[in-house]
């Protein structure tokens, strides 16, 4: 049942710095990116991910 959970799918809007290059090029490999929008201070990121993915990008 938990391994249930993490495999569901959920959308988030991150708010990514110009120094978070790393955490970015990790979203790309993933393919989780749905849209991506530069703004003054970084870059506004909409994801599709599982748990799993977002537990992960945040131990970046």
């Amino acid at each position: 049942m938990a391994e249930q959970f993490q495999d569901h799918r959920h959308e988030e809007l991150l708010h990514l710095g110009f120094g978070d290059g790393r955490k970015r090029a990790w979203l790309f490999e993933q393919n989780v990116i749905q849209s991506e929008i530069q703004t003054d201070e970084g870059f506004d990121v909409t994801v599709f991910w599982t748990t799993r993915q977002a537990d992960r990008f945040r131990r970046l």
